[in-house]
């Protein structure tokens, strides 16, 4: 029930009994505690895992990547190659992927931009660093990708 729903039924039940009640504040006038515990554990923290925590996803994130590049391998179509299962799971991986990503991309460049974008825009960012001019060119978009990488402090 809103506000507003709840303020008419308060007004209604004081009119039928003829009862002078005090009408509670918006909720905006009023002070409302959060259970601040339930919100941390529904808004995971990515910096703070631990180490095994962190290796066992490393370990799961080789495990796409190698499969992914090796049965992209023979695409000459940049739609399939995003839109395999595994390209997929790792743009879902959140930002804990963006440093393995961008690693990826200084060791074996190849198409993680899309994934990068995704994640970034699940996170609340529009970060897109190639300039127009380089598309197209592999090796110019990953140095682009890197660059970022290394001024937002993940490289």
């Amino acid at each position: 029930m809103n506000y507003a729903s709840a303020y008419a039924l308060i007004d209604s039940d004081m009119y039928r009994s003829g009862t002078n009640w005090e009408i509670p504040p918006r909720p905006s006038q009023s002070k409302i505690k959060m259970p601040t515990q339930h919100i941390q554990a529904l808004v995971p923290n990515y910096q703070k895992v631990s180490e095994e925590a962190y290796e066992e996803f490393k370990c799961r994130f080789n495990e796409l990547v190698g499969r992914w590049t090796e049965e992209v391998e023979d695409m000459s179509s940049f739609s399939d190659m995003v839109l395999h299962q595994d390209y997929r799971t790792i743009s879902g991986m959140g930002p804990r992927a963006i440093r393995l990503l961008l690693k990826e991309l200084q060791t074996r460049p190849h198409f993680w931009f899309d994934a990068l974008r995704t994640i970034l825009l699940a996170d609340g960012e529009d970060v897109d660093p190639v300039d127009n001019a380089d598309r197209g060119d592999l090796r110019k978009m990953s140095d682009a990708w890197i660059e970022w990488g290394k001024t937002e402090g993940y490289i």
